[in-house]
């Protein structure tokens, strides 16, 4: 992911991204708070008790200041409904790509890596069941690392510390269990590393390697919320990277916006509102896919299983009426679309 910090003064990382470098960084803790409040329901689609720490006050208090109030309390089943309405995407989201690493780490016996492109604050790795023998990567910008360890410490969080960042971050100790301590969240994988790359650059395959990567087993790749920050050159240096990398057996799991969505002045993501960091955020996509992305998939190296838009995945992970889970069919939001797909390498 490219690196924004010159553009944005100090006042304006204090202010306006939570003391985070950029826009994108402080999406990845909106992101967090969304799942807090999903956490919170009754029925939620899963729970995520991390996430209210790791997005942070300022995060909290913006999601809830978009939810109005016959969205928080409790209601009627047609009040449940306009809930999901409000933040279902990032629940359902959340959820699908949850079964999604679920199924591919238990489709077959061995060791298994899953690797996080832009991980921002994912929480999956002290929240998820995960079978014996897997080996969890974190990539994303130092500043982001930086604020979800520290998060992470605060919470009791077992943690290894970020390539480059214990030192000046002064972070706790790498795999700070063989020390005795005793952690409320420990680790799920046997193995978690996190380490700042340029995912626009063309160096990140050694870093990944260097940190214990292994070519040779096979790998979730989870690309979520990330691709659209990248130059489309870049996207298609990753994911044929990804593929370069990956044995038979290996998933990846992406989102994206098609080309179209990118274009239009009315362009929500997920369930934000019109923040302060919005418009910022919003002019830093980049790119898109074209609208049947199959095709295009296969000549970067991947062979598309699944193309799905929200309204389907609400209703594989939630049984949710596609009129109301924000896909192309519902009223209002005509050309609105975004892609989740999943796929298996083309060498396979």
């Amino acid at each position: 992911m490219s690196d924004q910090r010159s553009s944005c003064s100090e006042a304006e990382r204090n202010t306006v991204f939570n003391g985070l470098d950029n826009a994108v960084s402080y999406s990845a803790q909106m992101v967090a708070a969304y799942r807090a409040l999903e956490s919170e329901q009754e029925d939620a689609l899963f729970q995520d008790l991390l996430a209210e720490s790791l997005a942070g006050p300022a995060a909290m208090e913006d999601a809830r200041l978009q939810t109005p109030e016959w969205i928080k309390g409790e209601g009627s089943a047609g009040g449940q409904k306009r809930r999901r309405v409000q933040y279902s995407r990032m629940a359902v989201r959340t959820k699908f790509i949850d079964d999604c690493i679920a199924q591919s780490l238990t489709s077959q016996e061995g060791l298994k890596q899953v690797v996080l492109l832009g991980a921002g604050m994912d929480s999956r790795a002290w929240r998820m069941p995960m079978p014996e023998g897997v080996s969890w990567f974190e990539v994303d910008m130092a500043d982001v690392l930086l604020a979800k360890q520290k998060a992470l410490s605060l919470l009791g969080a077992e943690i290894s510390a970020p390539a480059g960042l214990d030192a000046c971050g002064q972070l706790a100790p790498a795999h700070a269990s063989a020390l005795g301590q005793q952690f409320r969240y420990p680790l799920r994988p046997d193995k978690w590393i996190s380490f700042e790359a340029n995912l626009e650059g063309d160096t990140w395959q050694k870093e990944l390697k260097a940190h214990g990567f292994r070519p040779e087993i096979p790998t979730v790749w989870v690309a979520e919320g990330l691709l659209m920050y990248l130059t489309p050159e870049a996207v298609d240096k990753l994911l044929a990277g990804t593929s370069d990398l990956s044995c038979p057996g290996s998933t990846l799991v992406t989102m994206a916006f098609n080309e179209e969505t990118l274009g239009r002045d009315d362009l929500t993501v997920g369930d934000y509102a019109r923040t302060q960091a919005w418009d910022i955020l919003k002019s830093s996509f980049k790119a898109g896919f074209p609208d049947k992305p199959t095709q295009w998939l296969e000549h970067r190296g991947w062979r598309a299983h699944q193309v799905l838009t929200y309204g389907e995945i609400a209703h594989q992970v939630a049984g949710m009426d596609s009129q109301y889970s924000f896909d192309v069919k519902a009223p209002g939001i005509a050309g609105r679309r975004v892609f989740f797909i999943t796929a298996s390498p083309t060498s396979q």
